[in-house]
């Protein structure tokens, strides 16, 4: 309980300078951290428990808000910041290939037997598609214009996807099959980035 307390205020405050780059957040953050736990150590040699050492040291502070903001403020000419509008044609290319991940699924149905060595590259490709934009970093307005467009791309997968099915005159168990996996996957890859999208999107909020 006494350690969550720290993590709450040191977790908040490195979400308010989620605007400066990840060295300068992880080093100002690294310094607060250490002067933090020193004064917890002054007020024990003081004679206080831990947890009111604990709790008497976090009241001594600001608002993590008006400490990131002040910090920011008075750093305002060496401080480098994640870009806001620029484009990361890197992104692109990683969002991209989740779109042709499904794309390369879906285009499967126009074959009379059903390719499963394209249908694995394009479940690859989704899957690695995924992972790259999960550990992407230094996240900016243009990333998330293009999770966006995942979304819209995702989405066109499934009238297209369902519109070869049923132009097929071969329907059978297999394809019945493989029309609800893909289903499966082009609902799921929904709820994906919409969760990436709800996490990223507050590590782009800046001071005004």
């Amino acid at each position: 309980m006494k350690k969550n307390s720290i993590n709450k205020f040191l977790q908040s405050l490195d979400k308010e300078l989620s605007c400066l780059s990840n060295s300068e957040r992880n080093n100002y953050i690294k310094e607060f951290t250490d002067h933090l736990f020193s004064l917890i150590e002054d007020k024990k040699a003081q004679g206080l428990s831990e947890k009111e050492a604990i709790e008497s040291s976090l009241n001594e502070f600001p608002d993590p808000k008006v400490i990131a903001h002040d910090y920011i403020r008075s750093n305002e000419t060496k401080l480098t910041y994640l870009p806001t509008d620029g484009m990361d044609f890197k992104f692109r290319y990683k969002s991209a290939l989740i779109v042709m991940g499904l794309v390369e699924l879906v285009l499967l149905l126009t074959d009379r037997g059903l390719n499963l060595y394209l249908g694995a590259v394009g479940l690859v490709m989704l899957i690695f598609g995924n992972i790259m934009v999960v550990k992407h970093r230094n996240w900016n307005k243009d990333n998330i214009k293009q999770l966006f467009w995942v979304n819209i791309g995702t989405w066109t997968c499934l009238p297209l996807g369902l519109f070869f099915f049923f132009r097929r005159d071969d329907i059978d168990n297999f394809t019945i099959g493989y029309i609800f996996v893909l289903i499966l996957l082009i609902v799921t890859q929904h709820f994906v980035t919409q969760k990436i999208l709800k996490n990223k999107n507050p590590k782009i909020t800046f001071f005004s």
